[in-house]
């Protein structure tokens, strides 16, 4: 019963997913629901692992190779040829998006190799592909072409039409940096024309991307410019960061054969950025040589030869002199193995000749072996003849039994096919039920993923803020599809409203507050023009209530909320044009790091939300951005009366770099560790003072990593948004 339970649970989770994110949650759940059954065969777990290692293939490439890794080690274990396969594959394509060249090629020819000893057409085709693509990186175009050809005509041949597009999409980019453009853009449009019937948008990217190059290269700027634009569009609507660093690099690339510098600064930077995050080596070199030359002509000579060092730095570690001699020997002992094996086949079909002469023989001293034993059964078959009548008798007994047992067989199978029925029965009332169940959870997935598109259009994306304030990061996990914590922007002129909130609840109650609150802030701030921080906590009360009056009964929702406005002005000699930031807090408190000192000013202990005291008036904190270099202590002086830190005289000051922290509570009361414990405000606090002179960038992957860590198998508590700026 128990494993019936559990394949069940197996099969809703496979089967209900419909996106990505979705597939990548469900295929999550079933893993862990493999490692707690002892039941389920070790092959399902590699084939779980595999699955799950493609679908992050695009997004998180870091974690599709450890789970990669794992699931070839399964599948050593378990003797699983064809898991091994897929697996060691995976991670040959991990360790090329990765620039890790010698390796990709060790795994992709492992893979290979298995492949061909199981005969699977599918995968050797997917090797050939892969090879193709590093040896295209590494500039051995020819060999590129050669691999790419096998790939094609394997897949041609079993009719495979995305596999075909895939192939021609690659031909036509090899054919590209060889300057065949006659060949180029005969194999880009067939992929286009494919990639359109079988309604593939990946593939469709990609060969915008590669025609957009084309025409690049043809001096055919303006039809370069859009369909590069197309296939941002698509990359970015997929979520293939992968394609999406790719094209926004050719996207400059193309803009360079203008006027507008801007544009180019623009797309080479988000290039970067995604290419970082993502750790696609290759891209990041682009983007680098881009804004080199970029800078250069704009005889900005210090940006551009900062940008070429470290365009040559990832270029040496990327095609470095061992790494091309590895990958040549690899190629090498892969020629020779094939060799190898060809020699091997003739010589057993060599054996299997001699096998056949030897079999051959055998079989005709077998035929006289035959013709003597028929001559000696002829007279047994005489003496038995005379036997026969004795054993008659014998021989009508024996039928009478049988009669009778015959007759308690068809008994039996009279009442196995009732039992056969009820099983019917019971099966089709399952059916009906099951079906029920999956409409009713379609339809809520379709109706929460409907509200997660509302509420991503009313959350500013991580790049709005990075505009105004470069230095900064955004760490923010829903525990569910939907969030009950949001953050918030404004840009105001001279001003900056940024403002982190946890509503109550979370998942679709809690992503229903956000909205109603992400609402009044922008009446409050656009309309009412209030800028002020704790002048914007004492009207969201009022205008909350009004907000939630229509409600039958007593509404206690509200929300916890921090905010920091922030005035810029170029006059001012503090760093990046800031001169002052103010801050006030309902239950979140602000934490910040200045001088290599960890800093906190507490929120007023009053929730947005409940009963109005119209006595109450939230506090607002100026923090200052000047520090003393010379007093007689040699230590700065800050003193802090009535929560506004007073500034220091002019003669006294000077600038100081200071990175603030804005957050919900969902970080410290995650469970998880060897205890399954919260994480706890200390251990949260002394984490931001340990990273804080990392650069922002970092110190958000480094949040990420943790809370990945903390919370290993453990559930999600609480959503989580944490904001950190550096001015």
């Amino acid at each position: 019963m128990k494993k019936i339970i559990v394949l069940l649970y197996l099969w809703f989770a496979l089967i209900l997913p419909i996106s990505a994110q979705n597939t990548v949650d469900s295929l999550k759940k079933v893993l862990q629901t493999l490692k707690i059954s002892n039941n389920i065969s070790d092959t399902l777990r590699v084939q779980t692992l595999n699955n799950l290692a493609f679908a992050l293939r695009n997004t998180q490439i870091s974690e599709a190779a450890k789970i990669a890794q794992e699931a070839s080690e399964l599948a050593k274990k378990i003797n699983y040829p064809k898991g091994l396969a897929r697996s060691l594959g995976y991670e040959g394509l991990m360790a090329y998006r990765q620039g890790k060249y010698d390796f990709a090629i060790t795994f992709h020819h492992q893979s290979l190799k298995i492949a061909n000893q199981i005969a699977d057409s599918t995968l050797i085709s997917f090797r050939y592909n892969d090879l193709a693509n590093v040896y295209l990186d590494k500039g051995d175009l020819e060999k590129a072409l050669e691999y790419n050809l096998k790939s094609l005509k394997i897949k041609e041949n079993r009719n495979d039409k995305e596999g075909i597009a895939t192939s021609c999409r690659n031909l036509g980019m090899v054919n590209l940096k060889r300057k065949d453009y006659k060949s180029a853009l005969f194999y880009l449009e067939k992929a286009k024309n494919l990639a359109e019937q079988i309604d593939n948008q990946r593939i469709l990217g990609y060969a915008y991307i590669y025609l957009g190059e084309l025409y690049t290269q043809q001096k055919q700027i303006e039809k370069a410019i859009e369909l590069l634009k197309k296939a941002v569009q698509i990359h970015r609507k997929i979520n293939n960061f992968y394609g999406l660093a790719e094209a926004l690099n050719s996207l400059a690339e193309a803009h360079q054969e203008g006027k507008n510098h801007s544009k180019v600064i623009l797309f080479f930077k988000e290039a970067l950025q995604i290419a970082q995050k993502m750790g696609i080596k290759l891209e990041i070199q682009r983007a680098y040589f881009g804004l080199s030359r970029i800078y250069q002509k704009q005889n900005r000579l210090n940006e551009a030869l900062d940008f070429y060092q470290k365009y040559t730095q990832i270029k040496d570690s990327i095609f470095s002199e061992k790494s091309t001699e590895h990958i040549a020997y690899l190629e090498a002992q892969f020629q020779n193995e094939k060799k190898q094996a060809q020699i091997i086949l003739l010589t057993k079909e060599q054996d299997l000749k001699q096998q056949e002469i030897e079999k051959e023989r055998l079989m005709s001293n077998i035929f006289m072996i035959v013709i003597a034993f028929v001559v000696i059964l002829v007279g047994i078959l005489s003496f038995g003849f005379v036997q026969k009548r004795k054993t008659n008798t014998i021989l009508s007994q024996q039928k009478e039994d049988l009669l009778t047992q015959n007759e308690e067989a068809k008994q039996q199978a009279e009442e196995i096919a009732a039992q056969a029925e009820e099983l019917q029965n019971a099966n089709n009332i399952l059916k009906v039920v099951y079906e029920e169940l999956q409409t009713k959870n379609n339809n809520i997935i379709s109706s929460i993923t409907y509200a997660l598109r509302i509420q991503k259009a009313i959350i500013p994306t991580e790049a709005e803020i990075q505009r105004i304030f470069p230095e900064s990061f955004v760490f923010f996990r829903p525990k569910d599809i939907v969030s009950g914590d949001f953050y918030y922007f404004a840009d105001k002129n001279d001003k900056k409203i940024i403002a982190v909130a946890d509503c109550t609840g979370h998942g679709v109650s809690g992503a229903f507050m956000t909205m109603i609150c992400n609402n009044i802030l922008n009446k409050i701030i656009h309309d009412h023009e209030i800028h002020e921080p704790d002048e914007i906590l004492d009207l969201m009360p009022i205008l909350l209530e009004k907000a939630l009056s229509n409600a039958d009964g007593k509404i206690k929702d509200g929300m916890d909320i921090s905010i920091l406005t922030i005035e810029k002005r170029t006059s001012t000699s503090l760093r990046n044009g800031t001169s002052k930031v103010s801050y006030a807090g309902a239950m979140n408190p602000l934490y910040y790091v200045q001088n290599k000192e960890f800093r906190e000013i507490k929120a007023d202990k009053r929730p947005i939300g409940g009963k109005i005291d119209e006595n109450f008036s939230y506090q607002k904190h100026e923090i200052s951005l000047q520090s003393l270099e010379n007093s007689d202590q040699g230590q700065e002086l800050i003193e802090e009366r009535s929560g506004i830190l007073n500034p220091l005289t002019p003669a006294s000051r000077s600038s100081c770099p200071t990175t603030l922290y804005l957050f919900s509570d969902g970080f410290q009361d995650q469970f998880g560790g060897e205890n399954d414990r919260k994480f706890m405000v200390g251990n949260f606090k002394k984490m931001l003072f340990e990273i804080s002179e990392k650069t922002m960038f970092e110190q958000g992957q480094i949040l990420a990593q943790k809370f990945d860590d903390w919370k290993g198998n453990y559930k999600q508590t609480d959503d989580v948004a944490v904001i950190g700026i550096k001015i």
